[in-house]
């Protein structure tokens, strides 16, 4: 099954709410960019690699085959809109295992629909 990337969105802490030290911050969805129509300039840009600086691969190369690094913190099910962190409270552990959670069902949807 392949996937297809419609859209990016950078996210940024809040920088109008004040957060005490050791406090999590807000993310904030800054943007959202759709993909197809900046792949043009993706693809003119270099990525910066520190393994290997003999072949540099460009942002929209590095963004299809999925080399890259990511958290999920939202997702939308019955109860609307909703970050983990707003179901978990102050326990990090248990935000990323709920992440890898969300990862997993994710994966199985997609197996299961070959499966059937």
């Amino acid at each position: 099954m392949k996937y297809r990337l419609l859209g990016l969105c950078p996210v940024a802490p809040d920088v109008a709410v004040k957060t005490a030290k050791g406090e999590e911050e807000d993310l904030v969805e800054l943007f959202w960019l759709w993909f197809p129509d900046a792949r043009t300039s993706l693809n003119k840009s270099k990525v910066f690699n520190t393994r290997n600086s003999s072949q540099p691969i460009t942002y929209d190369h590095m963004l299809n085959s999925r080399r890259f690094n990511s958290i999920i913190y939202k997702e939308e099910n019955v109860y609307e809109d909703r970050e983990v962190k707003d179901y978990i409270y102050e326990d990090a552990l248990r935000i990323l295992l709920e992440s890898e959670k969300i990862k997993s069902v994710i994966r199985d949807f997609e197996q299961d629909m070959w499966n059937n």
